[in-house]
C-alpha cells in the first residue's frame, strides 16, 4: 500500500529539487523515493526490528545538521 507524505521545504530547497528533476528528467516524487530507498544503506542492521530506532536517530541528526547549517548562514 502506498501512502502520501507532506514535506515542507524552503524556497531554496524546492528550487534545488526542481532544477535537479529537470536535469535528470524525473519527477520530484521519483527522486525523493529514490533518496529514501538509499537511506536504507545507511541504517545499521536494517534487517532487525531495531531499525526504526536507527531511522529516528538518523532523522534527528539530519534535522540538527540542517538547523546548525541555517544558524551558520545567519
Amino acid at each position: 500500500m502506498k501512502k502520501g507524505l507532506f514535506v515542507r521545504l524552503s524556497d531554496d530547497e524546492l528550487e534545488i529539487l526542481r532544477q535537479y528533476c529537470v536535469q535528470v528528467e524525473r519527477t520530484q516524487s521519483d527522486v525523493i523515493r529514490e533518496f529514501v530507498r538509499r537511506l536504507k544503506k545507511k541504517i545499521p542492521d536494517a534487517s532487525t526490528g531495531d531499525s526504526h530506532d536507527h531511522v529516528t536517530v538518523s532523522l534527528l541528526n539530519l534535522r540538527q545538521q540542517h538547523s546548525d547549517s541555517n544558524k551558520s548562514r545567519q
